[in-house]
């Protein structure tokens, strides 16, 4: 065979090098891409679009969730009253930390087979919870019933065998105990005393509210030393509320956080002292409407009139400016008056400020206060103060409180008169101290000094 020349030998090596460069390229093509002559790009790694998916549904939950979220709130603080309340009524107030809550009166009383006298068992917003019925609670809105008095208020509103409220044939007392256990030269002497929880603010409310009472009537309030009967005032629940007269031991007045007004306080004072509420009387018809129309059938007990009309205030004309007579959207389901005047329809307008004249006449009507109200206006020669009594125990359990001893008026023959007699406090407040309420007790562990390995974490005592 002939031998191949020299040049057919090159060319054939240069065919061979054009072939493989091309297979070379070709392959590339379809490994990492050709972008242009001399330039090779790396073809990305193929993402997981199920993760791209699942990212962008996450986004979008969390997206609606915050919108929905931000509705919610946005709702519920401009529709919640506690942010602008302006309104001293009992019920504005009970709506108002009933909106804060978000709580709803969703039980269906339709189910229960049998009514109750006083109503059914409550939850803290007196919204109905089962068919129990309540042996505590509150009517009205404010006024407290429990065991211990639950009889008194059922004769205060016993029912006549024809559903109607009537005169109770036969009663010829007071079914309520009035303050009249300490009686001092012919006044009456009310113990009371602070619960520790109670804020200054709402304290200086109460003594406010204290004072309406000094001056025009034989009730005198002094700090408690020790009495068998005193009041409580304390911050618990919701709204404001009071059993009504002298129910024995210690009395709670309970003021919630929205019982901010001194008139509210003098209010449910009047309560503690005997008083119903005003729209209550058995009289009431002749004065205002009561439209049910517009309550809920389970709050229509919370409209009853008294069926005892024997309290020596009931020969006074109905007060409607009283302290003691509810808003005229008491219980009102659909925003329309329940309560309105009988003779211009209009909504009934609480009185939330001070005792009307009809209300300091009524109460020394029913402590026979006529003779003793000692009312002075300048100081008495021969009154002088007795010795101090001792300090009464701190006010806080812990911490820092206030602890209060007080002293009497004494005439020229060391009997107890009225305070105002004599020039000067009857009381005296100094702070006291116990140990921290944090003694004790640790704050939360540090992070570790180091990242990876051995370390330290620490934590310090919160005294």
């Amino acid at each position: 065979m002939d031998s191949i020349s020299s040049k057919e030998s090159l060319d054939l090596e240069r065919k061979e090098s054009l072939e493989r460069r091309h297979r070379r390229r070709s392959t590339l093509r379809q490994v990492t891409g050709f972008a242009g002559p001399g330039i090779v790009r790396k073809v990305p790694k193929q993402r997981d679009t199920r993760l791209g998916w699942l990212i962008a549904f996450s986004t979008l939950a969390l997206g609606v969730a915050g919108g929905l979220g931000y509705a919610i709130y946005h709702f519920a603080t401009a529709s919640n009253p506690c942010s602008s309340l302006s309104s001293s009524s009992e019920y504005d107030i009970l709506l108002c930390e009933r909106v804060s809550a978000r709580a709803t009166c969703d039980f269906d009383i339709s189910q229960c087979s049998t009514g109750c006298a006083m109503g059914f068992e409550q939850d803290e917003f007196l919204c109905p919870r089962s068919c129990d019925c309540a042996l505590e609670g509150a009517i009205e809105t404010d006024v407290t019933f429990n065991p211990n008095n639950i009889q008194t208020v059922l004769e205060n509103y016993r029912q006549t065998e024809d559903n109607s409220y009537g005169l109770l044939i036969g009663a010829n007392r007071m079914l309520k105990p009035l303050w009249d256990r300490y009686n001092v030269s012919g006044r009456y002497r009310v113990p009371y005393v602070y619960a520790s929880n109670l804020n200054n603010e709402t304290r200086q409310l109460v003594r406010e509210a204290i004072s309406s009472f000094l001056g025009f009537s034989c009730i005198d309030f002094y700090p408690w030393n020790g009495e068998a009967d005193f009041i409580e005032f304390i911050q618990k629940g919701h709204g404001c509320k009071s059993f009504v007269g002298r129910i024995g031991g210690r009395q709670l007045i309970e003021l919630g956080p929205e019982c901010r007004y001194k008139g509210m306080i003098v209010h449910e004072i009047m309560h503690a002292l005997g008083f119903w509420h005003e729209q209550s009387r058995p009289d009431r018809d002749n004065y205002v409407t009561m439209q049910l129309e517009n309550v809920d059938e389970e709050y229509h007990r919370n409209f009853l009139k008294r069926t005892i009309p024997l309290e020596p205030t009931i020969d006074l004309e109905y007060d409607v400016n009283s302290i003691m007579h509810s808003d005229g959207y008491l219980f009102s389901k659909t925003g329309y008056p329940t309560i309105v005047y009988k003779h211009t329809s209009s909504a009934v307008v609480a009185h939330r400020t001070e005792l009307s004249e009809k209300d300091i006449e009524k109460l020394n009507r029913l402590y026979s206060c006529t003779n003793n109200l000692q009312v002075y206006t300048g100081i008495e020669d021969n009154d002088h103060w007795s010795d101090w009594s001792p300090w009464l125990p701190c006010s806080s359990s812990c911490g820092e409180g206030q602890s209060i001893r007080t002293r009497e008026c004494l005439d020229e023959a060391d009997r107890v008169v009225y305070r105002s007699r004599c020039a000067g406090e009857y009381h005296e407040v100094r702070s006291c101290e116990r140990p921290s309420c944090l003694e004790g007790l640790w704050g939360s562990w540090s992070t570790c000094s180091v990242s990876c390995g051995g370390g330290v974490k620490h934590r310090s005592d919160l005294a």
